[in-house]
């Protein structure tokens, strides 16, 4: 059945705060849509390319219970490898999706990996199809322009975040305030 029920259900349950039963409902989803080898293993490029969105929302629940503080860190550090593996296969079967590529920017841009952050950003930009997804990825473009140390590269990607998100932008606030920090703007105003 096209679309899967099951992808509705589980972000129901999401959204009611029964997260274990949303996943519960994503991994069904993905179970049925997908192909297995003899060895009862997933294989990427024989998967249903149908199955990307139950692989995004099990990626962006395992990086969500990554940031969970109350979860030790062999557990965290576990459900981020597993959040950036399921968003990668997400990304392979649509590279189009502004949320998986902005959920890989942001996590290559914690691992230092700058370029192909940056790269990743102008990709969620390019396909943003919500005005949030275009302010989020604006924003995270800018802020990797400024960890880059190219304030110049930064401020378009800023200005273009807080131009669409009709409030106050945290991340493009920060980023602003840190390029200001760094051109000494605020040293004694302050005081």
């Amino acid at each position: 059945m096209k679309p899967d029920p099951r992808i509705g259900l589980g972000l129901c349950a999401w959204v009611m705060g029964d997260r274990e039963r949303a996943v519960l409902s994503w991994e069904r989803s993905l179970d049925l849509v997908s192909f297995t080898s003899r060895t009862g293993e997933l294989v990427a490029d024989e998967q249903d390319p149908e199955s990307w969105v139950a692989l995004l929302l099990l990626g962006l629940a395992a990086l969500n219970n990554a940031r969970e503080p109350s979860s030790g860190t062999v557990d965290r550090v576990e459900s981020a490898a597993n959040g950036v593996s399921y968003v990668q296969r997400a990304f392979k079967l649509n590279n189009k999706c502004s949320a998986a590529a902005l959920a890989l920017s942001t996590t290559a841009g914690l691992d230092g990996q700058l370029p192909m952050a940056s790269k990743l950003a102008e990709r969620a930009i390019q396909f943003a199809d919500t005005k949030h997804h275009s302010v989020l990825a604006n924003a995270e473009r800018g802020r990797l322009g400024f960890v880059a140390g190219d304030v110049a590269d930064a401020g378009p990607f800023i200005a273009a975040a807080k131009a669409e998100d009709g409030g106050v932008n945290v991340i493009a606030e920060l980023t602003l305030g840190q390029i200001a920090l760094k051109n000494g703007e605020f040293a004694y105003r302050y005081i």
